[in-house]
């Protein structure tokens, strides 16, 4: 085996096609867009990192096979940086995945980071993030990973610990209460003058998006695993999903004309992709797919900032929404989340309170760098290897 540095074409190429090839006969698993993914490395326009702060590998047998992946991310925004894995795959195979993760690991070690947490993904406002262990028979939503069930010995067996978990929720529509407490702190914000809620207006996408990040970056930047956003970053995600985002269902709060908060929503993309598939027709498919009338509806982020917490700016973004899908029930008959850690405790209690029902477990990992064995690497390659 030997590990070779994404460093050319054939090598992007094959960090991007070896899941495709992993997941041929799962149909749970939903690939993501080559652009989507190129976007996360593209250095040039991306305000997180330099080319010095990620780095990406594949690992080929000794017939020239690609056998797994792996990309590494050091955060240098912080006080104190921090160091990422993610974008992990790799066949069933314990010593292929040790060497993927001490690559990363030694990586991250040679920058001064002392601590590794995987898999995370720290350049996205949806943040794919998270290895699953439960919830293996069925889709992921839209942003969040579906892998082998054999990862989480592979990160355990590596000395990864469990750090944080998420979970998913399922909320149907049909049968979802919706309390007094909230409907009355709800009524109280949209009856007052000094508040609004507007919905997305897709013509405005640039300012949008400065509303969106000041909020964004007030409230999960301070989170563990999730960092600061430039606008542009934010722009140039939103700019992607216009086609699928629905301007009914993307909520914004203000007061007194200063952004307070947002409510993200959007139809599961991923139950197109599902349909879609692959092939020179799946663009067409999708669209198809994203016209029709029955969807799932995705929660993606819900944040108000702190000072506003508590008021009701939370509940009357919600109350609109189910306003809507009362409105237009046949738009929508099912409501998934985002993953949502355990330290969220505000959006887990209107969870409990809207009878939200655990789907899909994620864990966050993370492991000390301080006993990275360099001895143990496979030998790293990182010229162009000609086809």
């Amino acid at each position: 085996m030997h590990i070779l540095k994404v460093a050319d074409k054939y090598s992007a190429n094959e960090f991007y096609e070896f899941p495709t090839r992993l997941y041929q006969d799962d149909d749970y698993w939903v690939q993501t867009k080559a652009e989507e993914v190129e976007r996360i490395f593209n250095t040039e326009n991306h305000s997180f990192f330099d080319q010095n702060d990620v780095c990406r590998w594949i690992l080929q047998n000794y017939r020239g096979a690609t056998i797994g992946c792996i990309a590494a991310f050091v955060n240098r925004k912080e006080s104190t940086k921090r160091g990422f894995l993610a974008f992990f795959e790799c066949i069933d195979h314990e010593t292929a995945a040790h060497q993927l993760l001490e690559e990363g690991a030694l990586w991250l070690k040679e920058r001064d980071i002392a601590m590794a947490h995987a898999p995370v993904n720290p350049t996205s406002l949806f943040l794919k993030s998270g290895l699953l262990t439960e919830g293996f028979d069925e889709p992921p939503v839209y942003g969040s990973n579906y892998h082998q069930t054999y990862y989480q010995q592979f990160f355990e067996s590596f000395g990864f610990q469990q750090y944080l978990q998420q979970r998913t929720y399922h909320l149907d529509f049909q049968t979802l209460p919706f309390p007094r407490t909230i409907k009355e702190k709800a009524k109280s914000i949209i009856e007052n003058k000094d508040f609004r809620i507007d919905r997305f207006n897709k013509d405005e996408v640039a300012g949008l998006s400065k509303d969106i990040a000041l909020v964004y970056n007030q409230i999960w930047s301070k989170t563990p695993f999730h960092h600061e956003l430039s606008v542009q970053q934010i722009q140039d995600e939103l700019q992607e999903l216009l086609p699928w985002i629905d301007e009914n269902i993307f909520l914004l709060a203000y007061y007194q004309n200063q952004p307070i908060g947002f409510f993200f929503n959007l139809p599961d993309i991923n139950q197109a992709r599902i349909r879609a598939g692959n092939g020179i027709l799946s663009k067409v498919r999708e669209a198809y797919f994203r016209k029709r009338k029955h969807k799932h509806l995705l929660s993606v982020l819900l944040g108000v900032l702190p000072e506003f917490q508590q008021r009701g700016v939370g509940s009357a973004m919600i109350s609109l929404l189910l306003e809507f899908l009362g409105k237009y029930e046949v738009r929508y008959d099912k409501i998934e989340t985002n993953r949502v850690s355990d330290d969220q405790t505000a959006v887990q209690y209107l969870l409990r309170q809207f009878k939200g029902k655990p789907q899909q477990q994620y864990w966050i990992y993370r492991k000390p760098l301080l006993g990275v064995d360099k001895s143990k690497l496979v030998p790293r390659k990182t010229t162009e290897v000609k086809r």
